[in-house]
């Protein structure tokens, strides 16, 4: 299996729609979006390579994170030298950015809600400040947990969610395969395996069993008779 191949899925679709809508954006007062979704569902992948397409800067939140360290990572990925003093560190990237303008994605952001909302603050000044696009990513409950803070949620002028595997995705995955995958292990896939890590890891397991043993067609059937699940025969 090609692992390395990158498949543009429904969820890359939509996160690179909501990239291009705040990009286009520019001179509106909100310029922030909000991306949410499950785990497994190819955010991570999506967003390297959606920051490669846009020249975005990616920054991903830590647990650790105060408004000074939070604005040291986001001055040293635009090029500024590090001050300690915080509100020079937000005025020096807020000029960088009205200079040259990028969107800022910030990946597990939901990590900065409860003690951590100073750092979202910060953020939002930076936006409203410099008119800079944001786009936070988070999980499944990200939205509604941010809708506690209205001052803030109400900048978001666009939402999208990480769906659950399509079909259609599941069938371009299962085609990187060495293996030919039969359509009724490809709907079983997508009914019990709604994460794109582990569904390519049992295809890997798959290919592993097929080298050493004769199964037949990688059908739903000789999948289950080969314990690939499960590890046993």
């Amino acid at each position: 299996m090609n692992m390395t191949k990158f498949i543009e899925t429904e969820n890359f679709m939509g996160m690179n729609e909501a990239i291009s809508k705040l990009i286009a954006s520019h001179g509106n007062p909100e310029r922030m979006g909000l991306a949410y979704g499950n785990f497994g569902l190819g955010k991570t992948f999506s967003l390297e390579k959606l920051t490669d397409r846009y020249d975005a800067v990616l920054l991903r939140a830590r647990e650790t994170w105060s408004v000074t360290t939070a604005l040291q990572a986001l001055g040293e990925a635009i090029g500024i030298i590090y001050t300690n003093r915080a509100n020079d560190m937000l005025n020096r990237i807020v000029e960088e950015l009205i200079k040259e303008p990028r969107v800022i994605i910030i990946d597990e952001a939901d990590k900065l809600l409860g003690d951590r909302f100073r750092v979202l603050e910060a953020f939002r000044d930076i936006h409203d400040m410099g008119n800079v696009a944001f786009l936070l990513v988070g999980m499944e409950s990200f939205n509604n947990r941010l809708k506690n803070h209205r001052h803030f949620h109400s900048r978001i002028i666009d939402f999208t969610h990480f769906k659950e595997i399509s079909i259609e995705d599941m069938e371009k995955i299962c085609k990187l395969s060495d293996l030919k995958i039969e359509s009724d292990l490809v709907e079983y896939f997508v009914k019990r395996y709604p994460n794109i890590r582990q569904v390519k890891n049992l295809i890997l397991k798959m290919e592993q069993e097929w080298s050493l043993s004769d199964w037949g067609i990688a059908d739903l059937k000789n999948f289950k008779r080969a314990g690939v699940e499960n590890g046993t025969k």
